[in-house]
């Protein structure tokens, strides 16, 4: 019983932090230049044109 009791404590621990960690992370990416930039792009493109623009730099790193 013990066993399962560290064990069940252990896992909401690590939920814990991973939660934490959840949040601190999307707090940073959210307040970020880079989100900013892209959510500017987003609003001021059709959905296809920005999916484009998204995709492109990765299209240069395929190639070579």
């Amino acid at each position: 019983m013990n066993k399962a009791n560290i064990n069940i404590w252990y896992n909401m621990v690590e939920y814990f932090r991973a939660s934490l960690f959840s949040i601190e992370g999307g707090a940073i990416l959210n307040t970020s230049e880079e989100r900013r930039k892209w959510v500017g792009i987003f609003r001021r493109y059709s959905k296809k044109d920005f999916l484009k623009l998204r995709d492109e730099p990765f299209k240069k790193l395929e190639q070579g």
